[in-house]
């Protein structure tokens, strides 16, 4: 009992109102329902964006950048920040309690959809790169200009810049993540929430 009472102590809320116990994940409690609800409205970079840019646009974009059987790898490896948060990379190497945290929920999602990840060794290194490749697109078409050049950009590629052509707001963001989601495993799920006609693009 006490042992239930403390994972219960230690739980969240999630979008769909179920309860998800971040120092305890298990694969059964995730859902790509609630992945999707949440990573529509966490914003990257903090906020210091041009205008809102979510993590789950972020994502999709990262899925279109891999090869093809990665793709779902692409669409999830920030999945963890649905139930933690996006911590800046920085902050996050100087916080080694929670990167076992993140560690721990990134298996439990591996699981949950059987991607491609083991904790020791991260995510398969097409996905880093991709991570990284989206990174330099967001750096020139969303953040303030800066002289200081960025070593992690060195020899990085832009992508595309139709890729982000323009921001999706979240209940926008949401719908196409589910929907890349679905066209990676053809599992028909959908938003749980109607889009007003006005974000329709």
């Amino acid at each position: 009992w006490n042992r239930q009472r403390q994972r219960l102590e230690r739980s969240g809320i999630d979008g769909t109102g179920r309860r998800f116990y971040p120092l305890d994940p298990r694969p059964e409690d995730v859902t790509i329902e609630d992945i999707a609800h949440a990573l529509s409205n966490v914003c990257r970079w903090g906020g210091r964006v041009r205008e809102f840019y979510s993590v789950a646009q972020h994502s999709v974009i990262v899925s279109h950048l891999v090869p093809e059987e990665l793709a779902l790898e692409g669409l999830l490896h920030d999945a963890s920040e649905a139930y933690l948060g996006d911590i800046s990379s920085p902050l996050k190497r100087l916080l080694p309690e929670y990167q076992t945290i993140e560690k721990s929920l990134e298996a439990a999602i591996a699981a949950k959809f059987g991607l491609m990840f083991r904790a020791e060794l991260g995510w398969p290194s097409p996905v880093g790169r991709a991570d990284i490749s989206a990174l330099a697109l967001e750096k020139k078409l969303l953040l303030p200009e800066s002289k200081t050049p960025w070593s992690i950009l060195e020899g990085v590629e832009c992508p595309d810049e139709r890729l982000l052509h323009h921001c999706w707001q979240p209940l926008v963001a949401e719908r196409r993540f589910l929907q890349r989601y679905n066209e990676l495993t053809s599992a028909g799920v959908t938003a749980a929430r109607e889009e007003p006609v006005a974000q329709a693009s």
